[in-house]
């Protein structure tokens, strides 16, 4: 056994242990040109050549130069093999790893040649998405990632596509807008190199420009390499929402490159102020403007109920919204209305829908029947 040594101790050693992806801002050892791996710790570090084994204390810092990578933690475990080479690494306690545009942070990590391992608060960052779960497991070869949750807790993921854009008047393509996707999910697997997005369980998918929502149990994405949707598929009572549009199944997949969406079983399609429509498959255009939807198979049992109310039935416009101030309407609940300010509604079941999604229960209870006053017509 060899050690301990007092702060600070330093370790260089010839080693590759590549990392796909984190930006080099943290503080780094001294690691001179000829080294490939230094690491440094503030209060004890030591070695056991025999066991091989080392351990580092104390504000640790390691850099792997062939990669470009730099971790911090506070301790540190490194494990070699039977033909010398320092093979794994365990940090625990505030983990940070950077390289290039990304940053990882988490509770505890292990640094293996083939994968990474993340437990606690795993939070990762670059410059095209955002993810935070409670484990993580990334290949650094395929850059494959399966990131999970608790049990009571969610996956969440913040990622940046983009939106195909029309032409400019000169007829030259305009620059692709951005399609922000927030994502809810109890188990997500990402695979960078197909571009591949597989989310299991409790799922919700947010298109923020678009206020297009999607809800299921299982959900696939599939994106191009100019990294707009180019195919979707849900499982498990699906829910499409859209402003003025509210479509369910058992199933739902993309067609024609998401032009339009396929409903299989139990489908059924709600617009408002035009149509309730149901059938085991329908299949309808992705925007509400188009506004046709047909049933996929003419043989099927078909239902439709037409709305014969004006489209705008509900609307709560500023004047109702100050008078229910005056009602003793909460400042608190007053702003999360705000949204719904001139909005149409065509019937009182979807402007309360609408209501619902924007309260508390208990406010549902307390104010609903006195802002439906305030917003029909």
């Amino acid at each position: 056994m060899v050690g301990p040594w007092r702060a600070p101790w330093v370790l260089c050693a010839l080693l590759a242990l590549p990392l796909s992806g984190v930006m080099a801002a943290s503080p780094r050892p001294d690691c001179p040109e000829a080294q490939t791996l230094c690491l440094q710790a503030d209060r004890t570090g030591g070695i056991d050549l025999k066991a091989g084994t080392a351990f580092m204390e104390g504000n640790v810092m390691g850099f792997l130069r062939k990669e470009g990578i730099a971790f911090t933690s506070e301790t540190l475990k490194a494990f070699r093999n039977a033909a010398g080479e320092w093979v794994k690494f365990e940090l625990d306690r505030d983990v940070h790893i950077e390289q290039d545009a990304r940053l990882v942070d988490a509770d505890h990590g292990i640094l293996e040649r083939k994968e990474i391992l993340l437990y606690g608060n795993v939070s990762l960052h670059d410059e095209q998405m955002e993810a935070y779960a409670d484990e993580a497991r990334i290949d650094r070869e395929t850059e494959f990632g399966v990131f999970t949750a608790r049990r009571n807790e969610l996956v969440r993921i913040k990622f940046l596509a983009h939106m195909d854009a029309p032409p400019t008047q000169e007829g030259d393509p305009a620059a692709p807008a951005t399609d922000t996707f927030l994502i809810k999910t109890q188990r997500a697997e990402l695979d960078n190199l197909r571009r591949d997005v597989r989310l299991q369980g409790q799922t919700e998918v947010f298109r923020v420009e678009r206020n297009w929502k999607l809800t299921a149990q299982d959900v696939h994405l599939v994106f191009t390499p100019e990294r707009t949707l180019d195919f979707f598929r849900a499982e498990g009572s699906v829910v499409v929402k859209q402003p003025g549009r509210i479509a369910s199944a058992d199933s739902a997949v993309s067609r024609n490159r998401n032009e339009t969406i396929l409903l299989v079983g139990n489908a059924r399609v709600m617009q408002d102020g035009q149509f309730d429509l149901s059938s085991e498959r329908i299949e309808m255009y992705n925007s509400v403007d188009k506004g046709l939807v047909q049933s996929d198979e003419q043989h099927k049992p078909l239902s439709l109920n037409l709305t014969l109310d004006k489209p705008d039935a509900y609307r709560l416009g500023e004047p109702g919204l100050d008078k229910l101030s005056t009602q003793g309407l909460p400042n608190a609940v007053r702003e999360k209305l705000k949204p719904l300010v001139d909005q149409p509604y065509a019937s009182a079941e979807v402007f309360d829908q609408a209501v619902r999604e924007r309260l508390s229960a208990e406010e549902t209870r307390n104010y609903l029947v006195a802002i439906r006053a305030a917003a029909k017509r």
